[in-house]
């Protein structure tokens, strides 16, 4: 071991110039081979000027030298290829410390794969050695290549076709094998993670399984052992009652596929860790780091008991740096060509495949399996035109806390050693793709502990890649289709992004792409002719979420399309987030399909399918399955209805056509806190919701009607023909208790009042001071109806500005501003607000506003179109109330008395562009709402 360590001495000291291939013009892989000899032959190594190596030693392969491995290799103390190194076509083992690459290491070729047993195992037992600061135990491309060529199995992965009871010893797979006796294979889960806590997992639920081949014939895999737990194995449809396992495309050509993936691990390539007390106690495996100017293709490899446990940058796969200069930010070039594909990395506690600094490479049709941390990892956000696709991971875990981290992990969190490189490798995820710009296609991500793929595109680049001038969250967007992610904590996330100060923190941020020339010096260009939209299609998820998980996806994003999902069995929102200008369309979306034997982990939330995202985006022609009513916030059935909260009315489902419901309740109409106190444990939630929402589909009553909560202040009529009916929800004989209410469907008109500025509260898009809206009988105003009030915002723990209220055809309506210190009223000497929806001629209603009486009106009393000063409607003095009321919508009457200013607000007033929008783009906020403002004192 003496001897070990003084070669490594010398080798940091000999190759210390090769850092920086850039600097080299020669690299010892460039020298032409001017001799090849067998390893088994002395005369090789004399020509070499050295005996045979022996057990112990540091062999070096000099540049222009090819040595053929023809037989096994004693324990090494190293070895460095300066030439080539291939292995000859028989069963083979390479044992050594490390072996470093500046020339290549080769077994087999792309057209004639190795078909025999190769073994490399690594087994430096110093884990401070650094050899170029890339580490020990490991396969280190210092400007050298690595091109390993197996025989991979066919397929690598495929998917079971018949349902596998618990205790099987026999699946039939979707597709015939070739698999050997003797394979390891793994078997995904086809239900929820086991969602209690990994040491105390919920009995009910499946992880990955770790099987053994017996046999084969066909597509019929006999297994040694038999399933520890069943596997679903049919495909589903939908039929008009729901879904079924019977083939048709009447209601849709989407079809649910839940069917367990099955994939082979072994391979008759092999690179391993020795199985160690370094590797058993403290997570030291191999690993292979490709440095700049190094060439790295795996095809048919199997890496088993690797990575380097929290070590960074000792990963199982690491290209390294190889498309930018550190220095400068300036690209490199591609590294077009590089690949691992048909290979299996399992049993890693530092990643699967890490693509650092690095543009160009390919990862095809691997199996990830049993990884610590995030699996496969873009660590600087600089990384672009890669290609993931094809790729199998499963059971993807956090790496250890507590009691469970050995010693090496030096980092402490309350008071605990904590084994995470970057904090966010506790919620660690199938995918962590920090930059939009690659190809991320057919992958399947199930039984991960955190998200199965992770899309957080940060404000910068990141690490050692800060000098390159990107900014990933306003990048044009590559490709993600046909992924599928499932049985994990959650499905898809695209938000919650590192930061640049600290990469191993997150922070909330909106992923817009624009053109490459948007304006970079503000935060976001609102020239909408740079904006790009971008697509996520032919998505499944299915069987994500637990008591503690979002569920199925969670987004905040602008302008995406999201086309042809299918999302099924999932907790809480199956489509949620933040996000404007969107479009969920075409899809799949099912509360509980047939595959349900478990059921849905013990939360709060009830299913529902699709959130409104405050209407801002377009839902249509979907087919939505089994979502029963349940009435508790934050809502349930196809529509969430809890984020209707920033204006008094929403008229943005009318995006919403064309989706067809199936066993399925519309939506619980959400009641706002001041409704509905009971279900809003936590103190002061002062906000409140949409008071009326237009059903222009007519999904919970008449087309046209609107949507309110059924209380006197929204469905009292003052106005001949005026109608308000029951909203029942739909029973489907999923236990909704008869009678049970479900708000009301009224016919007419409903107005929006808000967006409210005061004296005493000059904050625009952010007012909260109280407020109280009385309801009166037109018959005699002295007679209140109904009220709504909102609390205080500034004490709201959130939400605290949103506090506007619905207005209905012909009501009378008294505003006034209660005292934050909880006594009398705060007397505004002015007041401005906004109306919606109040553009028809025949649109009025009565509207008194609360005006300190002492105060002179030497002001306007005005009302525009907002964000125009014309066409302008002035107010002028009345006599009485009645003179009011009789008017055209002209006319004001103070009662200083009650420090009141009384109006009718009378429709007709218009932007200039209102008619052509209406025309060109009826679905639009601006068509929808016709918003005028009024000002009173101004």
């Amino acid at each position: 071991m003496l001897f070990r360590h003084l070669y490594v001495v010398i080798l940091a000291v000999l190759l210390a110039g090769c850092g920086n291939t850039k600097s080299n013009p020669n690299p010892p892989g460039d020298i032409p081979i001017t001799f090849t000899g067998n390893w088994s032959d002395p005369k090789t190594w004399q020509e070499m000027g050295r005996a045979k190596p022996v057990e112990g030693d540091a062999v070096t392969i000099p540049a222009g030298r090819r040595v053929i491995l023809d037989e096994s290799t004693p324990d090494l103390a190293g070895l460095t290829i300066l030439g080539e190194l291939e292995f000859a076509r028989r069963d083979l083992s390479l044992t050594a410390d490390w072996i470093m690459l500046h020339g290549a290491l080769k077994i087999g070729s792309e057209t004639e794969p190795f078909a025999q047993k190769a073994t490399l195992t690594l087994n430096a037992a110093n884990p401070n050695e650094n050899l170029m600061n890339m580490g020990t135990r490991g396969i280190l491309l210092m400007g050298g290549q690595l091109l390993l060529y197996g025989q991979r199995p066919n397929p690598t992965w495929t998917k079971i076709a018949e349902h596998a009871a618990q205790g099987a010893t026999t699946l039939r797979l979707e597709d015939s094998v070739n698999w050997a006796a003797g394979s390891q294979v793994v078997l995904a889960p086809t239900d929820f993670f086991p969602h209690n806590n990994l040491n105390n997992p919920d009995p009910r639920a499946v992880a990955t399984e770790l099987l053994e081949v017996g046999s084969q014939t066909g597509n019929s895999l006999t297994l040694k052992t038999g399933l520890q737990k069943p596997r679903w194995g049919k495909l589903q449809y939908v039929g008009a009652s729901g879904m079924t396992l019977t083939p048709t495309s009447a209601i849709t050509n989407l079809v649910l596929d839940e069917r367990a993936a099955i994939g082979n691990l072994s391979r008759n390539i092999v690179i391993q860790a020795a199985d160690d007390t370094l590797w058993r106690e403290q997570g030291f495996g191999a690993h292979i780091m490709a440095m700049a100017g190094s060439v790295l293709k795996l095809d048919g490899v199997e890496l088993r008991r690797v990575g380097q446990l929290f070590r960074q940058g000792r990963y199982p796969i690491h290209w390294h740096m190889l498309s930018y200069d550190e220095s400068t930010g300036a690209e490199l070039g591609d590294a077009t060509g590089q690949f691992v594909r048909n290979s299996s990395i399992w049993n890693s506690v530092n990643r699967c495949v890490t693509i650092h600094g690095t543009n160009g490479v390919t990862v095809s049709n691997n199996i990830c399996y049993g990884i610590l941390g995030h699996a496969v990892f873009l660590e600087d956000a600089v990384e672009r035109r890669n290609v993931l696709e094809n790729n199998l991971v499963l059971q993807v875990r956090q790496p250890p806390r507590g009691n469970a981290a050995p010693a090496i992990c030096t980092r402490m969190v309350n008071g605990q050693r904590d084994c995470r490189i970057l904090g966010h490798d506790g919620e660690p995820t199938g995918f962590w793709l920090t930059n939009p710009d690659n190809i991320v296609r057919g992958n399947i991500v199930g039984d991960s502990e955190g998200k199965g793929f992770w899309l957080a595109y940060p404000k910068s680049s990141l690490g050692l890649s800060q000098r390159v001038n990107l900014r990933p969250d306003r990048m044009a967007f590559g490709v993600f289709a046909d992924n599928v992610a499932h049985s994990s904590l959650e499905g898809i996330h695209i938000d919650n992004v590192p930061t640049r100060a600290d990469p191993g923190q997150v922070e909330v941020n909106k992923y817009i792409p624009m053109r490459e020339d948007y304006n970079r010096a503000v935060e976001v260009d609102y020239d909408f002719n740079k904006w790009l939209r971008f697509r996520l299609e032919r998505i499944t998820v299915y069987k994500n979420g637990t008591s503690w998980g979002s569920g199925a996806f969670w987004n905040r994003v602008s302008w995406p399309d999201y086309v042809n999902w299918v999302s099924a069995d999932n907790t809480g929102a199956f489509f949620a987030g933040a996000g404007d200008n969107g479009r969920i369309t075409d899809s799949l979306i099912i509360g509980q399909s047939l595959n349900n034997a478990t059921p849905l982990p013990n939360r709060n939330d009830p299913q529902v399918a699709l959130a409104s995202y405050h209407s801002t985006f377009d839902i249509d022609n979907n087919v939505i399955v089994n979502f029963p009513f349940v009435p508790r916030v934050p809502g349930s059935g196809a529509f969430k209805t809890d984020d209707y909260y920033t204006r008094g009315i929403d008229k943005g489902l009318v995006r919403n056509p064309d989706n067809r419901l199936i066993n399925s309740d519309p939506g619980y109409r959400v009641p706002p806190p001041s409704l509905a106190p009971e279900q809003y444990p936590r103190a002061n939630e002062n906000w409140t919701l949409a008071g009326a929402l237009w059903d222009p589909h007519g999904y919970w009553g008449p087309k046209g009607n609107f949507w309110v909560f059924d209380v006197p202040f929204l469905t009292h009529g003052d106005v001949s023909g005026q109608i308000c009916t029951d909203v029942r929800p739909t029973a489907l004989g999923l236990g909704v208790t008869p009678g049970t209410k479900n708000g009301a469907s009224c016919n007419g008109q409903y107005y929006g009042v808000g967006d409210y500025l005061t004296d005493f509260d000059t904050r625009r898009y952010n007012f909260k001071h109280p407020i109280e809206v009385s309801r009166r009988d037109p018959a005699n105003v002295q007679t209140e109806v109904g009220r709504w009030t909102v609390a205080d915002g500034n004490i709201s723990g959130k939400l605290g500005n949103m506090r506007s209220f619905a207005a209905r055809t012909g009501g009378y309506y008294l505003l006034r501003f209660p005292s934050r210190a909880g006594t009398g009223y705060d007397l505004p000497k002015w007041v401005e607000l906004e109306i919606t929806n109040a553009f028809r001629d025949s649109d009025w209603f009565v509207l008194a506003v609360s005006l300190e009486g002492s105060v002179p009106l030497d002001k306007s009393v005005y009302m525009v179109p907002a964000y125009q000063s014309s066409p302008r409607r002035d107010f002028t003095p009345a006599g009485s109330l009645a003179e009011v009321v009789a008017s055209g919508g002209d006319k004001y009457w103070r009662d200083p008395a009650q420090n009141l200013l009384w109006l009718k607000i009378v429709g007709g007033l218009k932007h200039r562009d209102f008619d052509q929008a209406v025309q060109n783009n009826p679905n639009s906020d601006f068509a929808l709402y016709g918003s005028v403002r009024l000002f009173v004192n101004r």
